[in-house]
């Protein structure tokens, strides 16, 4: 079994300045992550009143933002600067709010500039899928991110 490390975001980078970060609080989403020693990114994800769609219920896109989050954050950890190009997600089963859901990724670097990345939002009591996606995510330079870029990734290190 993957041994899991915490990590804070805020870390590496502004991370109470992005967008699932404003989700976030008791009421909202908040996300957790861990690096497994193999450098695979985890996630615990609560999700809270704010995220409600139908009703009890998780809207599809906290869901999805979750999953894109983690699957880009997944990439810089491997040291690839990227922004996503497609998304594709299965929705398969509901998540009650409140739930505690888990998530995991994986990266896959392929030829040229793209990255797939694939990532599930899963039920740890069961090991059941809530929502798969799989993704194409395009590197860029690092200098198309700005002049914090670097000092980031050095801290990726």
């Amino acid at each position: 079994m993957e041994e899991l490390h915490e990590i804070d975001l805020n870390d590496y980078v502004d991370y109470h300045m992005t967008f699932l970060s404003h989700a976030g609080g008791e009421e909202g989403v908040s996300v957790r992550y861990f690096l497994s020693d193999q450098g695979t990114l985890h996630a615990k994800v609560r999700f809270g009143e704010r995220s409600m769609g139908p009703p009890g219920h998780v809207h599809g896109g906290a869901m999805a933002t979750v999953l894109d989050e983690a699957m880009g954050i997944a990439c810089f950890f491997r040291m690839l600067p990227v922004v996503t190009m497609s998304l594709n997600i299965q929705f398969l089963r509901m998540v009650p709010v409140g739930t505690e859901a888990h998530l995991e990724t994986r990266v896959e670097e392929g030829e040229g500039r793209d990255v797939s990345v694939t990532g599930r939002l899963y039920n740890p009591e069961t090991g059941e899928d809530f929502t798969v996606a799989s993704g194409v995510y395009r590197k860029l330079e690092m200098e198309r991110f700005g002049p914090s870029m670097k000092n980031i990734l050095s801290r990726m290190k």
